[in-house]
C-alpha cells in the first residue's frame, strides 16, 4: 500500500516541474534511477517493496511514476521564485483591474508600497482569483482600491 510507505527520488533541482510540464524526461530529470525509502539516508527499497506498491521492481518505472505523483520540495530559490512570479501576477491584476477610490489607475509603485506596508503574504500555490479579494481587503489599511466598473 503506497499510503503507508515512503517513497523517494533524487531529482535535479527544478526538475520535477519540468518533468510534470513534458519539458524533461525522466531520465534527465533524475540524479540517479534509484527509489529510495530516505534519499538523505541513501536507504534503497527492496525490489518486493517496489512490486508491491508498483507492481514492478523496474526502477525507472516506479522512479516515473514518483515523478508523475509525487510531492517535491521546493529549493528556497526555488520557491522565491515561485512568490516573486505570483506577486508580479497579483501586481499585474490590481494595476489592471483596480482604481484609487478617486478612479485614478494604479501604479506599480503604490501596489507594491501597499502590498509591503498591510505586511500581505502572498501564496505561491494558490491561483490569483482566489487571493484577490483577500489583498484588497488587507490593502484597504494602507490604500483603498476599488474594482474598475466596466
Amino acid at each position: 500500500n503506497t499510503e503507508k510507505k515512503s517513497f523517494e527520488v533524487l531529482a535535479k533541482v527544478g526538475a520535477p516541474a519540468m518533468f510534470k510540464e513534458g519539458k524533461m524526461s525522466a531520465e534527465d530529470a533524475l540524479e540517479i534511477e534509484q527509489v529510495f525509502n530516505d534519499a538523505h539516508k541513501m536507504l534503497k527499497c527492496s525490489d518486493s517493496e517496489l512490486k508491491a506498491a508498483f507492481g514492478t521492481a523496474d526502477q525507472l518505472a516506479c522512479c516515473t511514476k514518483i515523478l508523475e505523483k509525487g510531492e517535491f520540495s521546493l529549493t528556497a530559490a526555488e520557491r522565491k521564485k515561485k512568490t516573486e512570479e505570483k506577486t508580479e501576477e497579483i501586481i499585474s491584476e490590481l494595476m489592471l483591474n483596480y482604481r484609487t477610490i478617486n478612479n485614478q489607475p494604479l501604479n506599480r509603485n503604490q501596489v507594491e508600497a501597499a502590498i509591503k506596508e498591510a505586511k500581505i503574504k502572498i501564496d505561491s500555490e494558490k491561483p490569483v482569483h482566489f487571493q484577490i479579494d483577500g489583498i484588497v481587503e488587507k490593502m484597504k489599511s494602507v490604500l483603498t482600491v476599488k474594482l474598475m466598473e466596466t
